[in-house]
């Protein structure tokens, strides 16, 4: 089974979005750097 990059990238986001919440610094903008970085991380 090949790796599929954009399941990998959902993963990544999801497990980040989970330490964010916990450490409740979730909002908009940071989503929106948390989406960029990943872009970029993952291109």
């Amino acid at each position: 089974v090949k790796n599929c990059p954009q399941i990998e990238r959902i993963n990544v986001r999801n497990n980040l979005l989970t330490n964010l919440e916990f450490l409740s610094l979730l909002d908009l903008r940071k989503l929106k750097l948390v989406d960029v970085g990943l872009n970029k991380i993952l291109e």
